[in-house]
């Protein structure tokens, strides 16, 4: 996901600081599921009955202020060390 600034002679890419491509998001593998959010712990409810633990539901392109960059992500080498 990046920005491209096509008013230059050459593109210039700008990777966004988003769920989509933080080391916390976790990407449904159906379409049943939601994409979540495991930068905390899931929260315990009661849901028809039943206790369940739910993580926040969150889109690719979201953000938050606890964003960390995915291992795969070109600003993860100069924030992570």
């Amino acid at each position: 996901m990046a920005d491209v600034d096509t008013a230059g002679d050459k593109l210039d890419y700008k990777p966004k600081m988003q769920c989509g491509n933080c080391a916390y998001f976790y990407r449904a593998k159906s379409e049943q599921e939601s994409d979540l959010c495991r930068r905390n712990p899931p929260v315990v409810v009661l849901h028809d009955g039943m206790v369940r633990a739910i993580q926040s539901p969150v889109e690719p392109t979201s953000w938050c202020g606890e964003w960390r960059p995915h291992p795969s992500h070109p600003l993860a080498s100069k924030l992570n060390g």
